[in-house]
């Protein structure tokens, strides 16, 4: 079987086996902390691959996320650094892939599949010195040995090529682990830099992968046509590390962001940041009961997933009985900043809620993380009623000037998807039996965060 030995050993990462091995373990075990507070498993990593000597810390808090996943296989995306290849290139005569002191197998099969199915081509010299793909080989070897992994360079391609290629390999059995890689743009100064960092950083997170051009991210085809396919669509982006780097003897500022991407329901928060946020939606509710006002926000405070921008849902209850709520649909604040202006309009503006609980302890506190909304074009009501999942779908809902959003959690006292969309119109002051051509529909997803009355302990 003939191997393919990269030449990238001495620039992203050590060419001695020893001090490679000895760097991987280093480095996630100082990204252990960050990967001790999730809980989920993820379909999808997003890793710049600059290079541990670069952005080891970052490389590194992708790839711990991973370290509890059990794949079958890891695909990893690449962009072409050429600007005139095309289309979508796999190993063909290679089965393996030599790093120092260490192999690692290709799936062939894989490959082959996708060859025979016209969706990819054998091209071996689009993986030549690829740091897009060899940079993540030691975490893979080391995290998941005996793991083959599936290379894939992108070149101009559409993104919806690529969605299909993930798709295809997204229903090959067992499980696939998908690893995104892309460094983000580049700027004269770090300010500049951070900044660019912040907008990618807000794209990626809110489902806007085809807004982003290679200035933005260097895998920003890889990223459109994951968030484009099947296996990507509606899956939750969460923030785990970003950093800008000066490269010696000056030059442009380089911006390096991991993030975790989960399924559009399932928990996402370990029971240490639900903990947080809950605490800091209490505090909201007490500022605004006192002072009239929401609390001020320093995200950059609080721990990196909560600086994840997302949207919101807060819910107030007194007695078992909801006495204020109030949501944001399409996510623009960190997670944290979101709750908190939630829970204060909800204590403030929800006339359910004005003089009913002046202590917020003795309020029950429920907040739903909404991932993206997904828009569904259905030709007809059978086949919207048909999309629903009682329990795990919400539905949100304008037209005609008019807006209403009913979360999961609405399931409780909605057994039936018809009941479920007749409560929906009707929530937005439209018949029950409504149907328009102009109707916007969105299909949600969230995690439920519950403090009964008596609020939890304040977290650290």
């Amino acid at each position: 079987m003939a191997c393919r030995v990269t030449r990238l050993a001495g620039r992203v990462f050590p060419e001695d086996p020893l001090e490679l091995a000895r760097t991987v373990r280093d480095w996630l075990a100082r990204t252990a902390p960050m990967a001790d507070r999730l809980v989920a498993t993820p379909r999808a990593v997003i890793a710049p691959h600059a290079g541990l000597p670069v952005c080891g810390a970052v490389m590194a808090g992708a790839w711990s996320a991973t370290r509890d996943a059990a794949p079958d296989r890891i695909v990893l995306l690449a962009a072409a650094p050429m600007p005139d290849f095309t289309g979508i290139a796999v190993p063909v005569h290679h089965g393996a892939i030599e790093i120092p002191g260490k192999k690692l197998r290709i799936d062939r099969d894989a490959c082959r599949a996708l060859i025979r199915s016209g969706r990819a081509h054998g091209r071996e010299a689009a993986f030549e010195a690829q740091p897009g793909i060899d940079a993540h080989l030691p975490f893979a070897r080391f995290l998941h040995p005996r793991v083959p992994v599936v290379p894939l360079v992108v070149g101009q391609v559409a993104p919806a090529r690529i969605a299909a290629v993930i798709d295809r390999l997204d229903r090959l059995p067992g499980q696939t682990l998908f690893v995104l890689s892309s460094d983000l743009g580049r700027a004269g100064t770090a300010a500049e830099a951070r900044r660019l960092q912040a907008r990618t950083a807000a794209l990626i997170e809110t489902g806007q992968g085809a807004r982003l051009t290679p200035d933005a991210a260097s895998g920003a085809l890889v990223l459109a046509g994951w968030q484009g396919s099947q296996a990507g669509q509606g899956c939750r982006a969460l923030r785990l590390g970003h950093a800008v780097t000066h490269p010696k003897g000056g030059g442009p500022v380089s911006g390096h962001g991991a993030w975790a991407v989960y399924p559009p329901q399932g928990a996402l928060l370990p029971d240490g940041l639900s903990e947080v946020l809950l605490d800091v939606a209490r505090r909201a509710v007490g500022s605004g009961l006192s002072r009239g006002t929401a609390p001020h926000m320093r995200p950059d405070s609080y721990a990196l997933p909560l600086r994840t921008l997302m949207a919101s849902a807060v819910t107030l209850t007194a007695g078992g009985t909801c006495i204020g709520s109030a949501a944001t649909l399409t996510p623009h604040l960190p997670l944290v900043a979101d709750v908190a202006g939630n829970a204060a309009r909800a204590a403030l503006r929800d006339p359910r809620a004005t003089g009913r609980a002046p202590d917020p302890q003795a309020l029950g506190i429920e907040i739903d993380l909404l991932g993206p909304a997904t828009p569904l074009e259905m030709p007809d009501e059978a086949a919207l009623l048909a999309r629903l999942v009682p329990g795990e779908t919400g539905l949100a809902l304008s037209d005609a000037g008019r807006h209403a959003m009913l979360l999961p959690s609405a399931w409780a006292e909605l057994d039936d998807p018809q009941l479920f969309v007749a409560a929906l119109r009707r929530k937005a002051g439209l018949p029950p039996d409504h149907w328009s051509a102009t109707q916007q529909i969105r299909l949600l997803h969230a995690e439920r965060l519950v403090a009964p009355a008596e609020a939890l302990p304040v977290a650290a």
